[in-house]
């Protein structure tokens, strides 16, 4: 199990009436997850009746806002 997957079991597991999707971006907010992984845990995670198929891209565009930028490390920034 990864830990964005461990964060969300924990976060649903105290939060029991919580949509998966909050717990999600609960479990990945100030996080340093690259957008791949984001999308697969929130493909994996988020049940697909839970959202209208047309709208997939933005609710992970959305998420894609709530993780801390990744460090460059050749720039330090």
């Amino acid at each position: 199990m990864n830990s964005i997957e461990e964060r969300f079991n924990k976060i649903s597991k105290a939060n029991q009436n919580w949509a998966p999707y909050v717990c999600l971006a609960e479990a990945i907010t100030g996080r340093s997850y690259n957008n791949k992984t984001m999308r697969r845990n929130f493909l994996k995670l988020v049940p697909k009746e839970d959202y209208e198929l047309d709208i997939e891209r933005e609710l992970i565009a959305e998420l894609g806002k709530l993780l801390r930028p990744q460090m460059n490390v050749q720039n330090g920034t």
